[in-house]
């Protein structure tokens, strides 16, 4: 349950980073305007920056997913383990 809660933390954290750093990236095409047609390389850092967050975030999501299926079958092994009946010997 540690493992899923520190990767949960992780996710959460992720996406408050990857937001700050769409709206960074906004911010500066606004500060621009028309003339950021032409995406200059800070932006462009930035946008393979947001590009790559996605793709760890994904991951990380993937990983928690797992994660909770592992805990979920455990669970189900644990109650089944529980309802069985157990002979006593004579």
């Amino acid at each position: 349950m540690q493992l899923w809660r520190a990767i949960s933390d992780e996710v959460d954290s992720m996406r408050i980073i990857l937001a700050s750093k769409e709206e960074e990236l906004w911010n500066k095409y606004n500060e621009k305007g028309d003339q950021a047609s032409k995406v200059q390389d800070s932006h462009r850092q930035l946008l393979d920056e947001i590009g790559h967050m996605r793709s760890l975030l994904a991951l990380k999501v993937e990983e928690l997913q797992n994660c909770e299926k592992v805990f979920h079958t455990k669970m189900e092994q644990r109650q089944k383990f529980r309802r069985l009946k157990w002979c006593s010997s004579p």
